[in-house]
């Protein structure tokens, strides 16, 4: 059954779909890790139900942002949502695999480009499908594609494959530029990482503190309430 969601963001709301895979975290925390300047064109690689494009949106509306999902079901409603926004001539999605992204957009297309991989186990042919679809290095060599020279992508893993999708983005001429780990508690190892690289940049990049998302007492902290807009006068 389909219903829809508030998103507590300048009135955006999204479709969701009852046997259908929804955000996540990791989404809600990688789009608020984002950077993007007015006017940039920005690619969310696997964008589900249209998730880090409506927020990115909300945070900066002169953006455009062009979704790509392989999952036709998904893509259907990330388009749903995109219209019941008013969103259209902002917020693009296109059904199609990333490994031929050739097929899909022009080279060098983006200013920004963001991915949330699916790094969960499934079964096969199963939508909670772990790199079925896609690897790192499929995912990297498409970024390469469609990024423009000194383009900035952002994507997050989990925490201790941190070294290995390091070593992808710099195989692929991505250098990582920024970097935060997220735990779900002060005194509990990190579980996810959030990377920033820049396409044709030096070696080099800034260790931001750590992101804790729970307190003592089981509750958001006050910056995981920021990203879930808790604390703005959209929330009722």
């Amino acid at each position: 059954m389909e219903r829809i969601e508030d998103l507590q963001l300048k009135g955006l709301r999204i479709f969701r779909r009852d046997d259908l895979p929804g955000y996540t975290t990791d989404s809600v925390l990688l789009a608020d890790f984002v950077k993007a300047k007015s006017g940039d064109c920005v690619c969310d690689f696997g964008t589900g139900t249209g998730i880090i494009p409506l927020l990115l949106i909300g945070r900066l509306p002169s953006v455009k942002v062009t979704g790509i999902e392989i999952v036709e079901e998904l893509a259907v409603l990330a388009a749903k949502s995109a219209a019941l926004n008013d969103l259209e001539q902002t917020m693009r999605i296109i059904h199609g695999d990333i490994r031929e992204i050739s097929k899909l957009v022009s080279p060098n297309s983006f200013q920004v480009i963001v991915c949330n991989p699916p790094y969960f186990c499934g079964k096969q042919g199963s939508f909670h499908t772990h790199q079925l679809t896609c690897n790192e290095q499929d995912m990297l060599k498409a970024v390469r594609y469609a990024l423009m020279p000194r383009g900035t992508f952002f994507t997050c893993c989990p925490a201790d494959r941190f070294l290995l999708m390091a070593d992808v983005m710099r195989e692929n001429g991505l250098a990582p530029k920024r970097v935060r780990f997220v735990s779900s508690r002060a005194d509990k190892a990190p579980y996810l990482v959030l990377i920033e690289g820049k396409l044709g940049a030096k070696p080099g990049y800034v260790m931001m503190p750590q992101l804790v998302a729970l307190n003592a007492h089981n509750e958001y902290t006050p910056e995981m309430k920021t990203i879930y807009h808790m604390n703005n006068e959209d929330t009722p």
